[in-house]
């Protein structure tokens, strides 16, 4: 699969984005986090099978080709979007 890393936001930057994940919903914080991509990041290819670019004790949504992956926990929220399965 070949994924485009949106971006990744962690600890003090991840906040707003959690905030809003946990008052609002899935819905509203994928808006949110749409505003920021520009269509600009790099394509990441990873053959080994199995791969993927989020960790397995994150949680998912999922929109279309975009992944949103989120941790509570370790405070971190990224999104990504699938270019090619």
């Amino acid at each position: 699969m070949k994924y485009t890393n949106i971006f990744f936001l962690q600890g003090e930057e991840a906040k707003e984005a959690l905030n809003i994940l946990d008052k609002k919903g899935h819905v509203a914080t994928f808006n949110f986090l749409q505003e920021w991509n520009y269509g600009e990041s790099e394509i990441e290819e990873n053959n080994t099978e199995g791969f993927t670019p989020w960790g397995s004790g994150d949680r998912l949504y999922r929109n279309g080709n975009f992944v949103m992956s989120y941790n509570f926990g370790m405070g971190y929220i990224g999104l990504t979007e699938i270019v090619e399965s």
